[in-house]
């Protein structure tokens, strides 16, 4: 991963709220060092942002933790969203953890974030979705004026969103390729944010059926860090309801 450099992130806050959203979604971590090509899997189990220090579980076998500690760097893999994450340490330590030992670690100067997936997509829970609210221009008695529509999100991924809009509410700032600025993404149980969306492509819901509900694709104009974030999480907690009712 070290030689695609679109993917690095080196700002430490940023690296700092990536480390938080691994730990709090739970994510398994393989370790990889050695000669040997030793590894287990761990897991972050605090993540210090005063401190800029994170915490890992040991092996289970000593003979790996020792290994660990030895050994000249250490690489660490996991998935988050479908999105590849690796970092690597050269110098961990123990630390003892209400009378557990686990390994200190300081915020690793460049972590990986691989976007392979960029269009892994959720589809957004019909009883309570997911809304974007947009203000268009609309002319009434010759007048323009401005109008707010509140659409559902079919579904989204961390680079874009797909929208459900009446045929009726459709405006000219619906055209491909057209900016909508400041519009309001509200993710249920994760919070809302405002950025500017970018008209890619539409299509009806049901084939042929122009005069009924259309989707609009949208991408996101540079989202940021805290953006991404709200979205991932959003994603994980609708995937994790999907599967309580599988």
């Amino acid at each position: 991963m070290s030689s695609e450099p679109s993917f690095s992130i080196k700002n430490n806050a940023d690296i700092l709220r990536k480390l938080t959203l691994i730990w709090q979604q739970g994510c398994l971590i393989s370790a990889h060092f050695g000669e040997a090509k030793e590894s287990f899997i761990t897991a972050i189990t605090d993540v210090n942002k005063k401190k800029q220090t994170l915490t890992l579980d040991c092996a289970p076998k000593d003979y790996l933790n020792k290994k660990l500690l030895e050994a000249d760097e250490v690489i660490f893999n996991c998935v988050v969203s479908g999105i590849q994450v690796q970092f690597s340490h050269k110098s961990i330590v123990t630390t003892n953890i209400k009378g557990s030992t686990a390994f200190l670690l300081s915020t690793p100067e460049t972590l990986y974030w691989i976007e392979r997936r960029k269009f892994y997509r959720v589809r957004s829970p019909i009883s309570n979705p997911a809304l974007c609210t947009i203000k268009v221009k609309v002319t009434l008695d010759n007048q323009e004026e401005v109008k707010e529509l509140a659409l559902k999100v079919q579904d989204l991924s961390i680079s874009g969103l797909c929208l459900q809009i009446e045929a009726e509410d459709l405006t000219d700032d619906f055209q491909i390729n057209n900016t909508l600025d400041n519009c309001f993404i509200e993710l249920p149980e994760i919070g809302h944010f405002y950025i500017a969306l970018r008209i890619r492509h539409q299509r009806p819901l049901i084939p042929d059926r122009d005069d009924k509900t259309q989707l609009i694709g949208v991408q996101l104009i540079n989202a940021s860090p805290a953006t991404e974030t709200k979205i991932q999480c959003y994603m994980q907690l609708v995937e994790r309801e999907n599967r309580k009712k599988s």
